[in-house]
């Protein structure tokens, strides 16, 4: 799940709430969508009624917006706000918001002449000349450079333009690579990097696992069967005097060393496809031998059969807390046999909807191949879908249909169901809560901890102390005994701190005065020593713990509130008790990421 921040100026100092799972509806986003892109300007794109209290209240350019997923802290997108809309139907306004990285078109670029200069150092010069003509919220550092070429010069002048624009025209067009920024450091690192990503062979793209839909599509636009090479302008008396920019000037061409012919033709190509022209310009090349050479070697290389995916997805993250969501830039396993060949592919550009996080549109590509790759595949291809066609239809086809109705039980409900049990539940039939739809259970660490967890070995199980601790040694003594039974056993769900009324007369009953700064460095030292130790660490307390002994420092972790008999637990919680019944208590609004 995800919330949604304001913040009225780029300082972002003064978050406000946009949207949150658990905001009242009114406070709500009607729609959000992040669109990563591993080539350029990521987006959000998110719209509000008229009766949410933000709304007509924002101001372009200066007002930033920030996507957090909840479970993880983490921020997905970060910018600010460039078009606003307003539609009288359903009287709903739109915004669209880009990433920081978009502060590269503020900046602009003037004559420099830097011949001889490496990537890095050229790169580092459009940067210094982008922080000179902007403000300093909009400037950046340098990161990493990795991005090389065969001598690790360039041998360009800067021109003007945007810093966009002329690093997209100087770098990006000739030599490739991609640009990403750390948004939390100051100012923001900007990196110019070769390659983006790494082989994630955990969590393959699987027709009847996590493939909802998938396209896979092969294009021949930048197919070309023959090349005319055209080199420099010819010097001589052909207009040069000339101010009008709309001469044409004759250019170099290959006709003087290729028997009078200014193109080069690949004959294996044009015996399949024809002749499809290209004009490929070479401006630096004044030699028709030379030019040849270029012409040839394009030819021999061109990116000839563009094939790319688009595919949702099931994100099994928020089924399974083992599973990893998909990340821009990583290459992942495709195996649909019926489709395509297994292969390795980059996700290049992800949608998420903020309001379906179950769902995610992936595409995947682009990779160019040749010839005689694509029709190998392509043999190979079908051998494949003739042997899977026989065999797993039927079972494909179920597996996928029983996928969805998982994800639309997440979507219906929001939640999902456990409970938590003590020594107090002794005998619990596991076996009929999972009937009824139970998923998950938080265990006490107490005489029957062991016992409960063998018996809820088909649940995601986590694990909470009734902490007994009157100071921080003795929390972290606590946390190191829970984690150590957590080893033991498959705990996928977190280990929490619980600090109740009998944690409370303990303390007392030791003469000791349980203030908010005691309690909270009680909590902090438990909850530390169990990240510590490699396990996601959560706080239990009801609303009236929650004001009276827990400050800011412990509230930045996540939260079990206890709070029965609402609609709504009222304050950001990942796990809420709302239903006490037969003795066990029936935690039926846990958010599903964990």
């Amino acid at each position: 799940m995800y919330e949604v921040y304001l913040y009225e100026t780029y300082n972002r100092d003064v978050p406000r709430l946009l949207h949150s799972p658990y905001s009242a509806n009114l406070n709500k986003l009607s729609n959000g969508k992040v669109k990563l892109v591993l080539d350029g300007i990521d987006q959000f794109e998110f719209s509000l009624n008229a009766q949410h209290e933000a709304y007509q209240t924002f101001t372009p350019i200066v007002n930033h917006v920030e996507v957090k997923e909840l479970k993880s802290g983490k921020t997905v997108f970060l910018g600010r706000i460039r078009s606003m809309g307003n539609a009288m139907q359903g009287f709903e306004q739109s915004l669209t918001a880009e990433s920081l990285l978009s502060y590269l078109y503020d900046g602009y670029q003037v004559f420099q002449e830097l011949s001889s200069s490496s990537i890095e150092a050229f790169f580092k010069a459009l940067i210094n000349q982008h922080n000179k003509t902007v403000e300093s919220h909009k400037q950046f550092q340098v990161g990493r450079v990795t991005v090389t070429n065969s001598t690790d010069n360039v041998f360009r002048g800067i021109g003007y333009g945007t810093t966009m624009d002329v690093i997209k025209d100087k770098l990006i067009n000739r030599l490739g690579g991609y640009l990403k920024i750390d948004t939390q450091t100051s100012p923001v690192t900007i990196h110019y990097l070769a390659s983006v990503g790494k082989i994630d062979n955990s969590s393959p793209l699987e027709m009847g696992r996590n493939v909802l839909t998938a396209n896979r599509l092969i294009s021949t636009d930048d197919l070309a069967t023959r090349i005319i090479p055209v080199g420099a302008d010819i010097e001589g008396t052909h207009g040069e005097n000339d101010t009008n920019s709309d001469v044409n000037r004759p250019k170099v061409t290959i006709a003087s060393v290729n028997n009078g012919k200014v193109y080069l033709d690949d004959k294996e190509l044009q015996a399949q496809f024809g002749v499809i022209p290209h004009i490929e310009t070479f401006s630096d090349v004044h030699t028709p031998a030379i030019l040849k050479t270029k012409g040839q070697n394009w030819l021999a290389t061109q990116k000839k059969f563009l094939t790319s995916w688009s595919i949702t997805a099931a994100n099994l993250a928020l089924l399974n807390r083992d599973m990893r969501d998909f990340e821009v830039g990583n290459f992942y396993p495709i195996k649909i046999p019926l489709i395509a060949a297994e292969e390795n592919v980059q996700v290049i550009e992800k949608s998420i909807d903020i309001l379906q996080p179950e769902r995610s549109d992936l595409r995947l590509g682009d990779k160019y191949k040749t010839l005689s790759r694509l029709q190998n595949e392509l043999k190979t291809e079908q051998k494949s879908a003739d042997q899977v066609r026989q065999s797993a239809n039927t079972q494909t086809i179920e597996q996928v249909n029983n996928l969805e109705a998982r994800l639309q039980a997440l979507e219906e409900s929001g939640t999902a169901k456990g409970i938590d049990v003590s020594e107090s539940n002794s005998g619990v039939d596991w076996a009929a809560l999972a009937a009824e739809g139970y998923t998950f259970a938080m265990i006490a660490f107490d005489n029957e901890a062991e016992s409960h967890l063998q018996g809820a070995q088909n649940f995601q199980c986590g694990l909470f102390v009734n902490s007994m601790a009157t100071n921080s040694t003795e929390a972290a003594a606590e946390a190191d005994l829970v984690c150590d039974l957590a080893d033991s056993y498959r705990i996928s769900y977190p280990i929490s701190f619980s600090w109740n009324y009998e944690s409370e007369q303990h303390m007392q009953n030791k003469g000791l005065s349980p203030s908010k700064t005691a309690v909270s460095d009680i909590a902090l030292a438990f909850l530390n020593r169990v990240t510590e130790r490699g396990y996601q660490a959560l706080n239990f307390s009801d609303v009236t713990f929650y004001n009276q002994y827990f400050d800011d420092r412990v509230k930045l972790f996540d939260w079990w509130l206890e709070r029965l008999n609402v609609s709504s637990p009222g304050i950001s919680c990942m796990l809420w008790r709302d239903t006490k019944k037969d003795g066990l208590n029936l935690n039926q609004s846990f958010k599903k990421e964990v």
